[in-house]
């Protein structure tokens, strides 16, 4: 049974959810090929639910794990729900920052898809730079390096320093290169 989940990004959340609820057991790949997402996301949803106790393991087989919802026909929990109500002043690089944070390893086309909600459009090329930006200040670690044309790289969040998304900024300052120092300008913002 394949899932073909609406237009919007963010519906894969909610299409692996429905999936899951409607079945007597599951495993993260089972999500994976029902859902069309990649195993690393469907294995980083379980390990989320799991922790919220919204899934529990049945079995485990040749190192493989079947897990099962804890109770029937549950909604979808608040903190994953597409509209993301309830998480204030969203921007694009905060939607990526809480991503980033869920999950284990994405490529920058994954990031978009999961930080996208109705009130920000993330892009997958706003979603490149700011992995950009990042890999560069030493966040983030490249997995798997990327293929032109056919993969983008794979990273790893390694400098989670807290809710807060880090952004770039820009300062306003004079370069005295007599001193070789920088004087910042009073009245510009950092």
């Amino acid at each position: 049974m394949t899932i073909i989940p609406d237009q919007n990004k963010t519906g894969l959340r909610e299409a692996a959810w429905d999936y899951i609820q409607s079945q007597t057991e599951f495993r993260a790949e089972d999500i994976a090929r029902a859902t069309g997402c990649a195993a690393s996301t469907a294995q980083n949803w379980i390990y989320q639910w799991e922790k919220e106790k919204l899934i529990r393991i049945v079995r485990s087989e040749h190192k493989k794990r079947f897990y099962r919802v804890t109770g029937k026909h549950a909604p979808l929990p608040p903190s994953f729900r597409t509209d993301m109500s309830a998480v204030p002043n969203q921007t694009i690089q905060g939607n990526l920052w809480r991503t980033m944070r869920m999950m284990k390893q994405f490529s920058p086309v994954d990031l978009a898809i999961h930080s996208t909600t109705d009130e920000v459009d993330v892009t997958d090329q706003a979603a490149k730079e700011y992995c950009r930006m990042l890999l560069r200040a030493g966040y983030l670690r490249v997995v798997e390096k990327a293929i032109p044309g056919r993969r983008d790289p794979l990273y790893r969040l390694i400098n989670n320093t807290g809710p807060k998304p880090p952004v770039e900024k820009r300062i306003r300052a004079v370069y005295d290169s007599n001193r070789d120092e920088f004087t910042h300008i009073a009245g510009g913002r950092l």
